[in-house]
Order: C-alpha cells, then structure tokens, then sequence
C-alpha cells in the first residue's frame, strides 16, 4: 500500500504563527498500481517542504496543480522494485528525484529516466536538502555570475535556498551579504556571510559593506527580476523556471531538459560530498504529522530545511 498526503483544497495564507486553513491535509492509502516497464517502485526516504510547496498548498504556484492533489516536489528514497530492469540502477539503491507533485508519500511509482544516484555516504535526508533547492541556488547563480572580489546580496539569507545560495557564492569566491530576520543572523554568519538585519536600512547596510554596489541581489522568493541595490536582481521566477521534468510539450525539449536537471544536481551532490556545502535540516516530522509541518514551514522560524520523513510502525 502507499500513505500519501492529499490537499482537498487550498490552504490558507499562514496566520502569526503559521495557521493553517481552510482545508487541512489528508492522509490516504491506496494500493500500489502495477508497474509499467521502465518504472521503479521507490520507498521514500526523505521529501521536502519548501517555497514551491508552500505556494501549492495555497493554490498560488505559477504552474498550480488542480485540486485535489499529492504535494511534493522531489524525495529521496531506495529502490524496492524495477520493471523490466534498468541499466543504471538497482533494487536498493538510493536514488533521488524531482517530481513536481506526488513526493509527499511513502512510496512513489516513478520513471528510471527521471532518477538520480545518489553518492555513497549522503544521508537521505542531507540529500533531500539540495535537490530543488540546491538546482535552484545552482541555476540563480549561473544567471549572474560572480567570482573572486565580487559582493553579492542574498536575500532570506537563512532559509533553504538561500543559505545554499550563500554557501555557493562564497565557493566561487563573492563576498555575501546575507538577509534575514534578526533571529537567523548567527547561522548567517556561520555559513560564511556578512549578516544583515532584514529590519533595518538594507541600503545603507550594503553601503557600508560594499561602496561601490553589490554585483547582483539574489531574492528567491521573488516572482521574477525585480529590482535591488547594485547591478540587478535575480528571482525565482527567473532561476527556478523549468526544475519540474517532464513539463515541455516536445519530447526532444524534455529529454534535453532532462539531461541539464541532472547534471544540476549531480554537480550539487558533488559539492555536498565535497562539504563545500552543509545540509541544515531544520525540523523533520512523519508525513502523519503534515498539518503540524506545514504551519512550523509558515511560520518563518525555520533556518534550513523542513524534512518530511516516512512514519514507522
């Protein structure tokens, strides 16, 4: 059998403390369906909970998914079963994969040619740290490039993408200035950036860190470029576009997509193994416990990110 969260209905926006309503999520079982050649049967390990998700849950994404739907833009899980076999990998592998919905389970039917390896000696819930996020952070970094004695802005600087986004920069050799609540700014600092109080004069902070401008401003919770102290803005909108396979409709398109998404994440697992980057997992729950990690993911408490993880018996 699978266990999956099902979302019957929006979300609410989150309240003070990270509310969460009108519809609450459900938990259902289902059996699992046969599978066709060229898929596995993956027993989740870890999935995440992030900005994507978050703005499903409220029926405010950009390519929102009609409801009712599985949440879940990618996991991490093992290898239980593959039909017709596979070349690449093996039953008890751990592999990843971006799903655009339907990670939010403890099992997933998914296409081989939509997997990942994951290295040797990454936990699964490390992994799951850089899969969306860590392409995304990858990607937004490609699109304004920097190298050594550049300054940066990162802002919501201690959050999924964007501590990775910190971390990133600071190995291509910028100088970061890092936003975020007042809360964040010892984990800021300790993931190698300048902190900066999002409460306070941005501008003039910036100044008094870099006279001369930042190179790029990098604001991952934007709807797109928008515009920020120095030479410009990069947003979600503009970085993030394209991480849900399987989305073109010309088959050459999506296997070119395809192909490009993986080298993105092999490349982050690398800097992962590497420890050029550092997982931050800042509350793991049992999807059992999806209406409680939803409102802690609202709430604006969590540096790094929230982990959602299959419920033992």
């Amino acid at each position: 059998m699978i266990t999956e969260v099902v979302l019957p209905g929006a979300v609410g926006p989150a309240g003070p403390v990270g509310s969460v309503g009108p519809a609450e999520p459900l938990l259902r079982t289902r059996p699992v369906p046969p599978l066709l050649a060229g898929q596995a049967l993956v027993r989740m390990e870890a999935a995440g909970i992030s900005y994507a998700e978050q703005q499903m849950c409220r029926g405010a994404y950009r390519d929102q998914p009609p409801f009712p739907f599985v949440p879940g833009f990618d996991a991490v899980g093992v290898i239980d079963t593959l039909a017709g076999g596979s070349p690449r990998f093996a039953v008890g592998q751990r592999v990843a994969a971006l799903t655009g919905t339907g990670a939010w389970a403890d099992r997933l039917v998914l296409a081989t040619d939509d997997l990942v390896a994951v290295p040797d000696g990454l936990h699964a819930t490390d992994a799951e740290t850089v899969i969306a996020d860590g392409v995304t952070a990858r990607r937004m970094l490609a699109a304004a490039p920097v190298g050594d004695g550049d300054t940066v802005v990162v802002l919501g600087a201690a959050d999924d993408v964007g501590s990775l986004l910190v971390q990133l920069a600071r190995h291509a050799g910028a100088q970061v200035v890092g936003v975020a609540a007042a809360y964040h700014l010892p984990y800021v600092r300790e993931i190698g950036a300048i902190p900066l109080d999002r409460d306070t004069d941005l501008a003039a902070g910036i100044r008094r860190v870099a006279p001369r401008g930042a190179v790029a401003v990098f604001d991952h919770a934007a709807d797109g470029p928008g515009p920020g102290p120095g030479a410009g803005s990069v947003g979600r909108g503009a970085a993030s576009a394209g991480l849900w396979p399987g989305r073109e409709r010309n088959p050459r398109d999506s296997r070119s997509h395809r192909a490009e998404l993986h080298a993105d994440l092999r490349a982050v697992f690398g800097h992962l193994a590497a420890g050029e980057i550092t997982a931050r997992i800042a509350r793991a729950f049992p999807l059992s416990q999806i209406a409680e990690a939803l409102r802690y993911a609202g709430s604006g408490a969590a540096a790094g990110k929230v982990v959602l993880l299959p419920d033992t018996d």
